[in-house]
């Protein structure tokens, strides 16, 4: 039976080099953590929280997934931190809550701006922005309510934590009329101390204590707190627990703050040497040095915290023997480091590094020196003149763009971690107006490879994915159009017969209809077999590039084209999918087609087929399986290649046949190889 001091979770606050810190927190911690979480903060049953942040973040297990659930509300998970799949997940409508490190509300904040400056708005923009500080929360929101739309109707506030927000990007948000709800705390916390409250904002601060929790600050101005949230002490390590705890109890946090008459904390410096990167996570100097020491060729060095404007780089200062590079040493400690831990930028400095009269490195003296640019930087040699592709790296990682070289690797080089392939791939998307999946950045990628592929002789195609071809009324109006016009055609033509319906008709959900391809007829045959009511739910994936890429060159081809298009997404539930790009946004929209109860159907043959013979099945049908798991019902058409067979016009009066398999079903862990196989021979055997 379990009890409340047993524990939870155990989470350890340091990397992979010197000594680990476990951070034991116990049901009791959670669950008063929790409590005070919630009655600080607001959280409906109807919610939709959007979380893209590790559950291995205490931020994010805390804010974004026991808060939401606890109250029944829902959890919407995101497999990519692109700021486009944010806002494709904001366009839904449906997110009121996104959990957040500042560092996407900043990369979030530089594409808006960004989409402003292209239209030769920027400064036009800016200045609505100012102007609009006098007016009232709701009057900002009715003024910019065109971005307001993109991030939804139903959107109520963000809520950022994991590192210190920034006051231009907490203004940039606060001017639109957007609350961002900025709270602090630690680990050993569970994890929450403090936070504002959507009533009660004050920016530049991080909000009162929650329930429960007390905080003072000590005769040197550190933050100390106390609650029944906090832990005991770290897991078999009793000298770092004595030095986390003051003599009478109270948490040590390390961080230097003050409380205003209104009881709101303001953060103002870090005691301890602690780096919290822009994803929120806690680089602790003594491990990076620790690996560095043990490079041949490094005399002294120490690890410093820089503030770029985006949360700290990881910065190495060097003194270095003669023949030693920089670079070099840089990338043999980083071998030793855990990816969250690398080092991103350097310092080679002349001479001795600045001590104490215990031979201890002036660490503040140092930061001071490099930040008023007294010190020489290093960085691998470069260009004189950079490429777009090199300015948009360069301004990420915060480099040079003349300093990066083509054969550079992104993520061995550069140092590029996942939040900055996120923002890099925003970037490139906003300036070349392409869709950029997440693993064109690989662990081998260069810089040469992605300038290629932004070279590429023509942009992605455009989307004609319509939602709105799915609302009630339309598939009202669909099933009595298809009634009225498609079932009595089909039924002259080739009188269909039907074989197998309640194998679909039995599903009390949606489900993929995965059928064999012969005729531009099957879709319709498919409908005319099954009641007007059920077919009317049904959306069909027809290939994007016969409306839109092999439209020819005549005006009345192209219309001819455009017409069917029409005809086919508003009378036949069609959707137009492109096979080979866009396509995450297209398993999003079908995604979404399923969450509303409407059934896919789908030709895994990409094509039609001339002779009846199935033809080789496309690995797409695999992934969506995967990816939806709802079940597969195989569908077989009989007949139709000699009703309307490829390469003819001529249509002939028959007798078609569509036979409904048994449902499939596949696993979470299913291979999508294996489903296609399977697909097919279910089909086959029809």
């Amino acid at each position: 039976e379990r009890k409340e001091s047993d524990v939870a979770v155990l989470i350890y606050t340091s990397g992979t080099t010197g000594e680990p810190k476990g951070v034991p927190l116990t049901h009791a911690n959670l669950a008063a953590n929790l409590a005070a979480v919630r009655a600080h903060i607001e959280v409906r049953p109807a919610d939709v929280f959007l979380s893209v942040l590790p559950l291995s973040h205490m931020f994010e297990m805390m804010g974004g997934c026991l808060a939401p659930l606890s109250v029944g509300a829902r959890v919407a998970y995101l497999r990519t931190v692109k700021p486009s799949a944010i806002l494709d997940a904001f366009a839904t409508g449906t997110i009121t809550v996104f959990i957040a490190v500042p560092r996407l509300l900043a990369v979030l904040k530089g594409g808006i701006e960004q989409t402003f400056a292209r239209l030769r708005l920027g400064r036009a923009f800016t200045w609505l922005r100012h102007g609009a500080r006098h007016l009232s929360s709701r009057s900002r929101k009715k003024l910019f309510w065109f971005i307001h739309k993109k991030i939804g109707p139903r959107f109520r506030y963000f809520v950022s934590g994991g590192a210190a927000l920034d006051r231009d990007t907490a203004r940039f948000w606060d001017d639109l009329g957007f609350t961002v709800l900025e709270g602090y705390g630690l680990t050993e916390c569970a994890p929450v101390l403090t936070a504002n409250q959507p009533e009660h904002v004050r920016l530049g601060t991080v909000g009162r204590p929650v329930e429960g929790v007390t905080i003072r600050i000590a005769a040197d101005g550190e933050i100390e707190a106390r609650g029944p949230n906090i832990f005991s002490g770290y897991a078999d390590n009793p000298r770092a627990t004595a030095e986390a705890f003051s003599l009478d109890g109270w948490l040590k946090t390390g961080d230097v703050g003050t409380i205003d008459t209104g009881g709101y904390l303001t953060i103002q410096s870090r005691k301890k040497d602690v780096i919290v990167t822009a994803a929120g996570m806690n680089v602790y100097p003594e491990d990076v040095e620790a690996s560095l020491v043990r490079v041949k060729g490094v005399k002294e060095c120490t690890v410093i915290g820089l503030d770029r404007g985006q949360g700290e780089s990881v910065h190495a200062v060097l003194a270095l023997e003669k023949g030693c590079e920089a670079a070099h040493a840089v990338a043999e400690a980083n071998k030793n480091l855990d990816s969250l831990q690398h080092i991103t930028d350097w310092t080679v400095w002349e001479g001795e590094l600045p001590k104490t009269t215990t031979l201890k490195v002036k660490k503040s003296d140092v930061k001071e020196i490099i930040a008023k640019g007294i010190a020489r930087q290093t960085s691998a040699g470069g260009r004189e003149k950079a490429d777009t592709v090199k300015r948009i790296i360069g301004a990420v990682v915060r480099r040079d763009p003349a300093a990066i070289l083509d054969e550079d690797r992104l993520a061995d080089d550069l140092h590029v971690t996942s939040l900055d392939r996120a923002d890099v791939l925003h970037r490139l998307e906003l300036e070349y107006r392409r869709d950029l999946p997440d693993s064109v950045i690989g662990p081998a990628t260069t810089v040469a490879d992605l300038a290629r592929l932004t070279q590429e002789k023509h942009a992605a195609p455009a989307l004609h994915l319509r939602m709105w071809t799915y609302t009630p009324r339309m598939i009202r109006f669909r099933a009595q159009a298809q009634a009225a016009l498609i079932y009595p055609l089909m039924r002259f033509v080739g009188a269909p017969v039907a074989e197998g319906t309640e194998q679909f008709l039995s599903l009390s959900g949606p489900c993929i209809l995965a059928a064999n391809h012969v005729s531009y007829f099957d879709q319709s045959m498919i409908f005319a077999s099954l009641p007007a009511a059920r077919s009317a739910r049904i959306a069909t994936a027809a290939r994007s590039a016969f409306f839109f890429e092999e439209t020819g060159k005549t005006l009345f081809i192209k219309a001819w084209k455009r017409f069917c298009f029409e005809f086919c997404t508003i009378v036949l539930g069609a959707f137009a999918l492109h096979q080979k790009q866009h396509v995450q946004e297209s398993l999003a929209f079908m995604g979404r087609l399923l969450d509303r109860g409407i059934s896919l159907l789908i030709f895994p043959e990409g094509e039609r087929t001339r002779d009846g013979v199935l033809l080789p099945f496309q690995g797409g049908l695999g992934r969506m399986v995967q990816e939806f798991r709802v079940p597969v019902v195989p569908v077989r058409c009989k007949n139709l290649d000699k009703i309307f067979p490829r390469g003819s016009w001529r249509i002939q009066r028959g007798h078609a046949v569509i036979v409904f398999g048994d449902p499939l079903y596949f696993g979470p862990g299913a291979d999508p190889a294996e489903i296609v196989r399977r697909v097919k021979e279910s089909i086959e055997a029809l």
